[in-house]
């Protein structure tokens, strides 16, 4: 029986998602770049990171703000934010999403960014992937998506704003690769059989392992 004292980690376990990942969205000539952002629209988020870097880009962009609005006050710096962009960055702020439309609202988008002060996972960073929208995000997630699209420290704010213009001069067909090459990501990395495992032994270690039980993977 496993000491009760001592902890266990295992992976995280992606929500399960049937069927065929939706089809990206198609990068057309001359469009502005499609950004989201979807999270809590929180201080730890880093929306305000988000506006000012998006301050200095140069390319067309339409920035859609998605999640629910906990603070008030930090809302209100982000919306002076907002108002001080320069007139070729759009943003808006969308509503809440519930999490069954999270994979077909991000589809709808080229770049999901998310520069987060810190995710022990970041579900919605998988669902993105799912999604064939691109991540844009900070180096504090477990998430590496380097030849996909991009994982940047916090303290380089002008690479962030490179990538975004980066992300604009992708031609349609680059695009589409990149968000495929995302979805397999996606679809390597949902249930393997070794977070499979790990999640089961760690729930017959809680359940303490009894002998004789009746219980069967399933």
């Amino acid at each position: 029986r496993r000491d009760p004292a001592r902890g266990m980690v295992v992976p995280n376990l992606p929500r399960r998602l049937d069927g065929e990942p939706p089809a990206p969205a198609v990068r057309e000539p001359g469009q502005p770049l499609r950004i989201a952002f979807l999270s809590r629209v929180a201080r730890t988020k880093n929306l305000h990171y988000a506006l000012q870097v998006l301050a200095d880009v140069r390319s067309p962009v339409q920035f859609d703000i998605y999640g629910p609005r906990e603070d008030p006050a930090y809302w209100d710096e982000c919306q002076a934010l907002m108002a001080a962009l320069p007139g070729h960055v759009q943003a808006a702020y969308r509503g809440e999403v519930t999490p069954e439309a999270v994979v077909e609202t991000l589809s709808a988008y080229h770049l999901f960014y998310l520069p987060t002060r810190g995710e022990s996972y970041g579900h919605v960073i998988w669902e993105a992937l799912y999604a064939g929208c691109l991540p844009l995000i900070s180096d504090r997630t477990p998430w590496t998506l380097d030849g996909i699209s991009w994982t940047l420290p916090l303290d380089e704010p002008a690479r962030h704003g490179a990538a975004i213009d980066t992300a604009a001069q992708f031609t349609p067909d680059e695009h589409h690769q990149r968000a495929r090459s995302a979805q397999e990501l996606a679809r390597q990395s949902a249930r393997p059989a070794a977070v499979l495992d790990a999640n089961r032994a760690m729930f017959r270690a809680l359940l303490g392992g009894a002998a004789g039980s009746t219980h069967k993977d399933g």
